[in-house]
């Protein structure tokens, strides 16, 4: 199955502070992910004033160690912008490959969007 990953932007409540939510579907393996995440980098390039990220992970199935590889690169570039990311909506079968390889600890990780709105204020918040 193929994978792909969609693009929205929404504002964080009671704020100007916009985030970015890449939306992702399928299987991210060998054969989709290097296309899928070079669109996320583009956005990332394009959309220099956004700090905020959340990573839904609802339609995903299934991410192989490449994948893991990318999401903490993404990770580091946007802390080097003082970004945040979270990654919400994993199924279980995701949290899982994510947790056993430590991504969880890394990464704040919800289970909602709303929790990854909250999560994203928090930080902006503490910042201030």
């Amino acid at each position: 199955m193929n994978a792909s990953v969609s693009f929205s932007e929404i504002t964080l409540d009671g704020r100007d502070d916009k985030a970015a939510v890449f939306s992702f579907q399928g299987q991210l393996d060998e054969v989709s992910s290097d296309s899928v995440f070079q669109k996320v980098e583009e956005y990332l390039a394009q959309n220099t004033e956004i700090q905020g990220f959340l990573f839904d992970f609802k339609e995903l199935e299934y991410l192989n160690s490449k994948s893991l590889g990318f999401l903490i690169d993404f990770y580091r570039k946007i802390g080097e912008r003082s970004g945040k990311m979270v990654i919400t909506n994993s199924s279980d079968n995701v949290f899982d490959i994510l947790d056993l390889v430590g991504v969880t600890r890394v990464i704040d990780t919800t289970k909602t969007i709303e929790e990854a709105k909250l999560a994203l204020l928090d930080a902006f918040h503490h910042e201030e």
